[in-house]
């Protein structure tokens, strides 16, 4: 008799078979935990871009509003229009 049991603590696309008394893992373990180690490696340089990248943005926009006082008047708006149409996507992304 044949038993399929799916494990979500370990990985969730584990499945342990239970034939014959005998505990066989069908699926790969080794894969999922070296994606772990492969993602929990890798974690660390996105971070690092990640901030990069930001400080990037928020430093051209502080000497860009710092030599162009005005241009503050055009992108608060624009950063309240952006704010109002990403609330009503991710609204909606959560339906589909």
């Amino acid at each position: 008799m044949n038993t399929y049991v799916l494990t979500k603590d370990v990985c969730p696309h584990v499945i342990i078979k239970f034939h014959s008394r005998k505990l066989m893992v069908v699926n790969k373990v080794t894969l999922c935990v070296l994606l772990q180690y492969a993602i929990d490696d890798s974690l660390p340089f996105i971070l690092n871009i990640l901030l990069a990248q930001l400080f990037a943005i928020l430093g051209s926009l502080v000497v860009t509003c710092y030599g162009l006082p005005w241009i503050t008047l055009l992108l608060l708006p624009l950063g309240i229009f952006y704010y109002q149409i990403q609330h009503y996507y991710r609204r909606t992304s959560r339906y589909i």
